[in-house]
């Protein structure tokens, strides 16, 4: 992980100091004498910091700390959510090689200071698209994708509930970002109407499909994944963890594809193969891989075209870029309507 902003030293006297001196670094079996914290931002954007003893060198990750008092409560709902999540799914046997979800650290009590975990060292799937993109290295990036559909199916098969999917909460959120869209005049009035209709009829094939609930990862992007190794997973961020269909954690991965062969080069189709290699390699976890294969391919292009109007949602990209997926997401809808044009 790339650091954002130069070092700075704890100070003693913050009430953190006491707490990582006390409880969360003795969890990692160290006991500086004398005690010297370097805190890191990892990101301009967001409260995640890297903390390093000075001494031991040992590092953890912190989310959450260092904001202001009031903000840190509104915070405090998803660091519990995701404090949850990390116990369960260690739980249920994602806490080792192959793949694994950083071990949260300190004291569940201690929320109200931000959220602890392990250090994870690596590399994140968007160092290997940009190797694959620049580079041609692209017998990495298969490898890669391959391990994070096994982890994916690993998560899914786990926690399989039985129930039957309900396509209420994902209707819901598609019209929320087609708002923001709207909002931020990127999406016309005509081409709106035209995706409601799409949506609409999305839905309605959806109900017709007997899928079952799984726990899925919920925010399926590229930083959110590390790789120590080429076999080794260590997935991030676990907030968004929530029971749904299988297809939203595998849609949001290949809209991720997609996005960063058109963003970096302009290059949607160099985007097939490892779009289809992760699909193939998800599906043959499974007895019925023929099966899972077919299904997962009718219903991904619904999926994709979600996470391209929520990709075009950042302002960091160029106007024209965004209408560009905003484009490409509509081709999604109609192109991939598992009963034809039917539009």
């Amino acid at each position: 992980m790339d650091t954002a902003s130069p070092p700075v030293y704890l100070n003693p006297g913050h009430p953190l100091f006491p707490y990582l001196v006390k409880i969360v670094y003795p969890q990692l079996g160290a006991h500086p004498e004398r005690p010297r914290f370097i805190v890191r931002r990892l990101t301009a954007s967001t409260s995640v910091y890297r903390l390093t003893e000075e001494g031991s060198t040992v590092s953890v990750i912190g989310k959450g700390s260092f904001l202001p008092g009031r903000l840190l409560q509104q915070k405090r709902i998803w660091l519990e959510r995701e404090y949850r999540n990390l116990l369960f799914l260690r739980k249920i046997g994602f806490d080792a090689f192959p793949h694994r979800v950083a071990r949260p650290l300190g004291d569940r009590r201690c929320l109200h200071l931000g959220l602890f975990q392990d250090w994870e060292s690596g590399n994140h799937l968007d160092f290997f698209f940009q190797r694959a993109i620049f580079q041609q290295e692209h017998s990495a990036l298969f490898s890669r994708l391959e391990t994070l559909a096994f982890f994916l199916a690993r998560l899914h098969q786990k926690t399989e509930t039985g129930r039957p999917v309900d396509w209420t909460p994902l209707g819901t959120y598609f019209q929320k970002v087609l708002r923001q869209l709207f909002n931020a005049g990127l999406l016309p009035t005509e081409l709106a109407q035209e995706f409601h209709r799409w949506i609409s009829c999305w839905l309605n094939g959806l109900g017709n499909y007997p899928t079952r609930q799984v726990l899925i990862h919920g925010d399926a992007t590229p930083t959110n994944f590390l790789f120590p190794s080429g076999r080794e997973l260590v997935a991030l961020d676990l907030e968004r963890m929530k029971p749904a269909d299988r297809v939203w954690d595998l849609g949001l991965v290949c809209g991720e594809i997609k996005h960063a062969f058109l963003w970096r080069r302009r290059d949607g189709p160099g985007a097939e193969p490892f779009i289809g290699h992760f699909l193939r390699s998800y599906a043959s976890f499974f007895d019925e891989d023929r099966q899972m294969f077919e299904t997962i391919c009718r219903l991904v292009p619904f999926f994709m075209a979600v996470t391209e109007l929520r990709i075009a949602r950042n302002q960091y990209l160029d106007r024209p870029y965004r209408v560009l997926l905003i484009r490409e997401a509509a081709t999604c809808l109609v192109s991939g309507y598992p009963d034809g044009a039917g539009f």
